[in-house]
């Protein structure tokens, strides 16, 4: 994977591109979970342990705890984004249209449940405000999560006879 983007970026390079280009590059989940028989090799031949892939969080893909949702987004753009900068503030996947609209010049269709973010992206001390992110899972035994400013309330199993708990964090 470092190779395949190393090359986007050289072609960019290579076309005199790479200073005015904005490269965004995250995932849509957690890492793989582990696979039926196999305690080291998650699905798709993970080894989820050795590589950290959760940070320690708990949870992998299809769950709704952190190890499952939390990824990074990592954005270069070398004309506008300041370069090192870090920002410990949760995005949704569904920020990154309204947000890319923005840079395109573009308006953003108005019926969109993301955020635009290009504030925080030229500026990352500028938050904007949040509604509540909410995950809806209906896979792996049917999973909800609401996250509002620090707090995470989350109830798995809700499509099994046995529903858990409601948790809090």
């Amino acid at each position: 994977l470092d190779d395949h983007v190393g090359r986007i970026v050289a072609a960019l390079e290579a076309q005199g591109l790479a200073e005015n280009t904005l490269i965004v590059f995250t995932s849509d989940n957690g890492t793989t979970h582990e696979h039926q028989g196999d305690p080291v090799l998650g699905v798709g031949g993970v080894d989820g342990e050795f590589f950290r892939s959760t940070a320690g969080l708990r949870g992998r893909k299809g769950s709704v705890y952190e190890g499952g949702i939390r990824v990074p987004l990592i954005a270069r753009w070398k004309a506008k984004l300041p370069a090192g900068a870090a920002v410990d503030h949760p995005v949704h996947a569904a920020d990154l249209l309204p947000t890319l609209c923005t840079f395109a010049g573009l308006a953003a269709p108005s019926e969109l449940d993301g955020r635009d973010l290009h504030a925080t992206f030229e500026q990352p001390t500028q938050l904007p405000e949040r509604a509540p992110f909410v995950w809806v899972f209906p896979e792996y035994g049917g999973q909800v999560a609401v996250r509002f400013g620090d707090w995470k309330l989350l109830r798995r199993g809700l499509s099994t006879k046995k529903i858990g708990a409601w948790e809090l964090y």
